[in-house]
């Protein structure tokens, strides 16, 4: 990753792929789960942004059953 692609994350205004999240989390000594998680959170929050039906979307999210590998 070139550095302006980098400062760009730094400063919010592009999000990493999630490859690019793994190598940042390895980089840095992250959890990469924690750190996969929170670009996932920022994406949805981008995407979703001002839509008034997303805290009943996250409810529904938040009720289902989730399975771990």
């Amino acid at each position: 990753m070139d550095l302006a692609h980098l400062h760009k994350i730094e400063q919010g205004q592009r999000l990493p792929t999630e490859e690019q999240m793994t190598r940042l989390a390895r980089f840095f000594h992250l959890d990469q789960t924690d750190a996969q998680a929170r670009r996932i959170a920022e994406e949805f929050r981008r995407y979703y942004a001002g839509n008034p039906a997303v805290p009943q979307a996250l409810q529904i999210l938040n009720d289902l059953p989730w399975k771990t590998k």
